[in-house]
């Protein structure tokens, strides 16, 4: 309906409306399970203050959609929990479908939603019950499976659920799918555009980002490769780079690359399976978590920033700390303590919120961006450790 620009700047402004509203909603949702004000207040502040999640309004990735249909999407699935209405969980369960077509993970989600309602019919709730809510939870999936799967079909001669590549196609149809799934064996950050990532040992983006001056870890050869061998694909694919072969010789180079990354990739999971599947996707869960928290904040370093914008950047990650800290513990603690009491209200955030965080260094992905729509759950999580707490309450109903 409008040129391309136009179509830019009336999405990012719906990002920043519906991601606005979504800081009221996740207000809303802590009130619902604490029945405290204070800590929905708390909330209130603590998520529309902060950058981890807000500057993503502005970009026109999923993060900032898939961040507000989560919240939407818990919102109306505590009201369901709370009222018994069924149009309330479709709406849950129609707004985690969308985020799910955006970040597949998020499906994961609605199994938990469906484990919920088993959970409630276990608990002297009637089958009808049970088969109403399944209905009500996979209707939305199966509607656009309904018109997805033709499509795929016609077009690919394929059946294919979802997206038909892992990667974005470029990516996916060059060395860097093969040198991308080299890096996450170990535990590398394969995110070639973050100045610390190990991946830049392979490629060449000095002027960007300077120097590489690390070297890769001692721990991570196996029979079929060493420091040598992917010194030699180091060359080679800088060549590639610097595309000053002719194109016969380019696809030559370049397949030799993918096959023997394949290989060493497969040496790491076959010789070295402590390493591949659990040493590899501790370290990517460190580095996931371990920044300042800011990185879209400010575009120079610390050190040029003058002293108030220091102070911010001081005081945002500081925050960062806070919220993943008592998030994480009060996660863990308050899952356990509620699954144990059998209280479900308060033990779907911290899951959603613990699974969300876990994922994705377990795929060995470890963009920042990943962390940003577990980032409000982490901050109810943490706060219901303070419900725990002798702090005021002073509930809407008046309790």
């Amino acid at each position: 309906f409008f040129e391309p620009l136009e179509s830019q700047n009336i999405l990012t402004s719906i990002q920043w409306i519906v991601s606005t509203l979504s800081v009221f909603v996740l207000a809303k949702i802590t009130l619902l399970i604490t029945k405290n004000e204070i800590l929905a207040f708390l909330t209130l502040v603590l998520f529309g203050l902060s950058t981890c999640t807000n500057t993503f309004d502005y970009y026109l990735l999923t993060e900032s959609f898939t961040t507000s249909f989560l919240i939407f999407s818990i919102y109306f699935v505590v009201q369901h929990l709370i009222t018994g209405k069924y149009t309330q969980l479709f709406l849950s369960a129609l707004f985690i479908t969308w985020a799910s077509l955006m970040r597949p993970v998020f499906f994961v989600i609605l199994g938990l939603y469906s484990l919920i309602a088993l959970y409630r019919v276990l608990n002297n709730f009637s089958r009808v019950t049970l088969l109403r809510s399944l209905v009500l939870l996979i209707l939305p999936i199966a509607v656009f499976e309904l018109c997805w799967l033709p499509r795929n079909y016609i077009k690919y001669q394929k059946i294919l659920p979802l997206n038909t590549t892992y990667y974005p196609l470029e990516l996916q149809e060059s060395y860097y799918n093969e040198l991308m799934d080299f890096m996450i064996a170990w535990g590398g950050d394969r995110t070639w555009w973050k100045p610390d990532a190990e991946i830049r040992w392979f490629i060449d983006n000095e002027k960007e980002f300077g120097k590489y001056k690390k070297d890769l870890p001692a721990n991570i050869y196996t029979t079929q490769f060493n420091r040598d061998s992917l010194y030699a694909i180091r060359v080679k694919i800088k060549s590639l780079e610097n595309n000053s072969k002719a194109p016969a010789t380019h696809r030559a180079i370049e397949s030799e690359v993918r096959n023997k990354l394949r290989m060493y990739t497969l040496s790491i999971r076959d010789e070295r399976p402590f390493l591949y599947y659990v040493e590899s996707r501790v370290r990517l869960f460190i580095k996931f978590l371990w920044h300042p928290g800011t990185p879209l904040l400010f575009q120079h370093p610390f050190s040029s920033l003058d002293r108030f914008d220091q102070f911010l950047k001081i005081l945002y990650s500081g925050l960062y700390v806070l919220v993943f800290f008592f998030g994480v513990i009060g996660g863990c603690i308050i899952g356990v303590k509620t699954w144990i009491k059998k209280d479900i209200i308060f033990f779907l955030i911290p899951t959603c919120s613990l699974y969300l965080l876990a994922i994705y260094p377990i795929l060995g992905h470890i963009e920042y961006r990943y962390l940003v729509p577990t980032y409000p759950l982490m901050i109810v999580s943490g706060l219901l450790i303070l419900n725990k707490m002798t702090l005021p309450r002073n509930s809407a109903n008046g309790n």
